[in-house]
């Protein structure tokens, strides 16, 4: 289906949504500017954010001036950009009181805007929409099994708190799904470290062009210590311990084009702060 545009009522404003095949987003500039957000900074907020990021999408909304390309979040993820948002610190009465309205209706009202009543008060005729939120549940349930990363689990959790509320069903405990990663060894500590030795040294390492991106070839790392002097053994246990990596936040093993030679590069790639 092609994306559709739809104005959602919220009080004395719209909230501007784009619904497609990859589910409902919301434009966001709009929504920052309303709460007396700046939004070049929430951006960058969002973009660097490990779950938020997730659902950023650059989407065309209709404009005076023709098609114009936006930044959106998907549904799930406004809501944790809402949530996270800390109205104590907003010295402004009103624009305080306008986060706190966004952060207690604005996710049901859109999410009501499109499938229906939730939760107790839902039209019991419109059985399409409880089975929409029974199937939204399952599928943040069965997500939950398999995600280990501690943030995510947190927010997707609070998230599947509110579903089963409206449903008027049980949450199921967050240690009965699934389970956090590990906490990183000292030896992924020591790893980093040595690689901020490198970097003092002006030793280039960072194959990525994307600036917050950072990708090594693990390979090159080993003549990169020796040459250092610098005991360090990237073995299994090592290899183990880089994967569980939060900050920067492991990413993948993959193929990039390397910034520093040129051509394809076999990468360990993470996500870093700017």
């Amino acid at each position: 289906m092609s994306d559709r545009f739809e104005l959602v009522p919220f009080e004395d404003r719209q909230i501007m949504t784009v619904r497609g095949n990859d589910g409902i987003h919301v434009v966001m500039k709009p929504v920052a500017e309303t709460l007396g957000l700046d939004w070049a900074a929430q951006r960058r907020r969002i973009a660097n954010h490990p779950v938020l990021s997730k659902g950023m999408a650059l989407k065309a909304i209709p404009s005076a001036g023709g098609m114009q390309e936006v930044v959106t979040l998907g549904l799930e993820q406004f809501h944790g950009w809402v949530v996270t948002l800390t109205p104590d610190r907003i010295a402004d009465e009103d624009k305080r009181a306008v986060i706190i309205r966004y952060q207690e209706r604005a996710f049901r009202v859109i999410f009501e805007h499109f499938h229906g009543r939730m939760g107790k008060r839902l039209n019991l005729q419109s059985v399409t929409s409880r089975v929409s939120l029974q199937n939204q549940t399952l599928r943040l349930t069965q997500k939950l099994q398999v995600t280990r990363n501690r943030v995510e689990r947190q927010m997707m959790h609070q998230m599947l708190d509110s579903m089963c509320t409206e449903l008027g069903i049980d949450t199921p405990a967050l240690d009965q799904l699934g389970h956090d990663a590990p906490q990183p060894p000292d030896i992924l500590r020591t790893f980093w470290d040595a690689l901020e030795t490198l970097k003092a040294r002006g030793v280039k390492f960072n194959h990525s062009r994307v600036p917050h991106l950072l990708a090594i070839s693990l390979v090159e790392l080993r003549q990169h210590f020796r040459d250092a002097g610098i005991r360090i053994e990237i073995d299994t246990p090592m290899k183990n311990a880089i994967r569980q990596s939060d900050a920067p936040r492991f990413i993948a093993n993959k193929t990039v084009n390397s910034s520093l030679t040129g051509g394809a590069k076999v990468c360990w790639v993470f996500s870093i702060q700017p």
